[in-house]
């Protein structure tokens, strides 16, 4: 429940940033559609970057060289 909550928070201050950078009129039809492209792509951008970080974090080296020498 806390992370839908938290999900759903951060998507409605996307959505003020996204429209205050945009600048459009949502009470028009093509103002709307111009701010649902402009979200799409943000939220494309963001899986995107999720996917990169998550896979550089994967390759890394976590667990430590065993030296076995006695």
């Amino acid at each position: 429940m806390k992370t839908a909550t938290i999900i759903i928070v951060l998507f409605v201050i996307a959505a003020f940033v996204v429209g205050n950078s945009v600048k459009v009129d949502l009470g028009e039809k093509e103002g709307r559609v111009t701010f649902v492209k402009a979200m799409g792509k943000w939220i494309v951008q963001v899986g995107r970057n999720v996917k990169d970080v998550t896979s550089y974090t994967i390759k890394q080296k976590w667990l430590p060289e065993v030296n076995e020498t006695k």
